[in-house]
């Protein structure tokens, strides 16, 4: 997914940019972790159709059933030439659930982790990368990969047991 636009530095005189990114991110519709995949689809479903109204190509290749709404192109250069055009849709692009983000989860980094044990687990040869400074990145599949891609059960399931539901004191 592109992502989303920020306002840039603080600097003297960016106070109005800064509220009008706080403005657009109060109206962002947030997806829950125990949200219903139906749901999270309809949600990405009103963000492309806001893309596609505003002429971002889209890929129709990727649409899984008749009458889905089709992604955007995924390039970084129709990003760069159509950055106008996914800042005025930018208030309807979900925002993740708040325990599967870094800044709003403080036990981002533990939870991550979790999950991907998880997913391993399950029999999924993958591994957790790293940025830079050694935050969680994602993961990858191990280069002895023959456990296949995880299912969107196994993938669900494990996340919500790494991000939700035990107690975080």
């Amino acid at each position: 997914m592109p992502t989303p636009l920020s306002g840039g530095g603080r600097t003297k005189g960016t106070s109005a940019a800064q509220s009008s990114d706080a403005a657009i991110e109060a109206k962002r519709p947030q997806e829950r972790l125990d949200s219903p995949q139906g749901e999270i689809d309809q949600l990405w479903n009103v963000y492309w159709a806001c893309l596609q109204a505003h002429g971002v190509p889209m890929n129709t290749r990727r649409v899984e059933h008749p009458g889905d709404q089709a992604p955007p192109v995924q390039d970084q250069k129709v990003t760069d030439q159509y950055k106008a055009q996914y800042h005025a849709c930018l208030y309807k692009m979900p925002l993740q659930p708040v325990e599967e983000r870094p800044e709003t989860n403080p036990h981002y980094a533990d939870d991550h982790r979790a999950y991907v044990k998880c997913l391993s687990s399950k029999g999924y040869k993958v591994h957790q990368i790293f940025k830079s400074d050694g935050s969680p990145d994602g993961w990858t599949f191990d280069d002895n990969n023959d456990g296949g891609i995880p299912t969107d059960k196994a993938d669900r399931d494990c996340r919500l047991e790494a991000f939700g539901g035990k107690d975080k004191k």
